[in-house]
């Protein structure tokens, strides 16, 4: 396959565009750029990833997936295709509100909804696609602070646990009958696993955690919420260079698993 050497350019023009017709879809409030492309570390094969934020229901929804296939089929058509990745990962103004509002036990609670979990890794480090949406900016900053803390660590280590012991159960339970399948439960309870240990890495929280190279490139990018410099922010940057440093990479990024995962297997 041959990238063309002007992906970059062609990422941030599909970029533009997908957020002024995907914003003007009435009952859009705003876009969240997430994924590579919002932390500022596309390559040539990144999805645009946008989060919805509906202005009160999720009604307009199915005009944005019409939108989507539309702008992804034009793309196709030109001999340049470009995933555009806007689906179940979407909120509401009231709930990000009411979210943030409750604070992280709130956040915690709501990693057990699979569209929170997933969603909370695609916000991290990305930025409002409407800048002079205060709400949504005001989100995606709390987002990216509160996606380390330890309580919503802790949480998702323990889900990502469970779900692992669950698919190996299953795993177990068709050894005999469809190794094959038993095979593929393996790897997939394997890579849960995996991802408990990234989550854990990632807070510091194992005994290998916390000092030498690997740990501070973790760290580097971000502060933990509870620290006394926890306020700061990144420098807002144009489309979108990349920051200080590689930061705290998600369990759930593309670059951490390739596969999604819903809770409960």
């Amino acid at each position: 396959m041959t990238v063309t050497p002007r992906w970059n350019q062609l990422l941030a023009e599909r970029l533009e565009e997908s957020l002024r017709i995907l914003g003007a879809v009435a009952g859009v409030q705003s876009l969240i750029v997430g994924g590579s492309v919002g932390r500022g570390e596309p390559w040539p094969m990144s999805d645009i990833d946008l989060l919805p934020v509906f202005a009160s229901t999720k009604e307009p929804a199915d005009e944005v997936a019409e939108q989507q296939s539309e702008l992804v089929d034009w793309w196709a058509a030109s001999g340049l295709a470009q995933t555009l990745a806007v689906g179940w990962l979407s909120f509401t103004a009231p709930e990000l509100r009411e979210t943030m509002a409750e604070g992280v036990q709130g956040l915690v609670g709501r990693m057990s909804d699979p569209r929170w979990f997933h969603a909370l890794d695609m916000t991290y480090g990305g930025y409002p696609g409407t800048p002079d949406d205060k709400l949504t900016e005001e989100f995606v900053s709390w987002a990216t602070e509160m996606r380390f803390h330890p309580a919503v660590t802790a949480e998702r280590v323990a889900r990502w646990r469970h779900d692992a012991r669950h698919v190996a159960d299953e795993a177990v339970e068709c050894r005999d009958t469809d190794p094959e399948r038993a095979s593929r439960l393996l790897r997939e309870a394997a890579r849960r696993l995996r991802c408990a240990h990234v989550e854990e890495w990632g807070s510091g929280s194992t005994p290998w955690a916390g000092s030498g190279p690997a740990s501070s490139a973790l760290r580097s990018g971000t502060t933990p919420a509870d620290s006394p410099t926890a306020s700061r922010r990144w420098p807002q940057q144009t489309h979108r260079r990349r920051r200080n440093g590689p930061g705290r990479l998600p369990c759930g990024s593309a670059s951490a698993s390739t596969s999604a995962w819903r809770p409960g297997g």
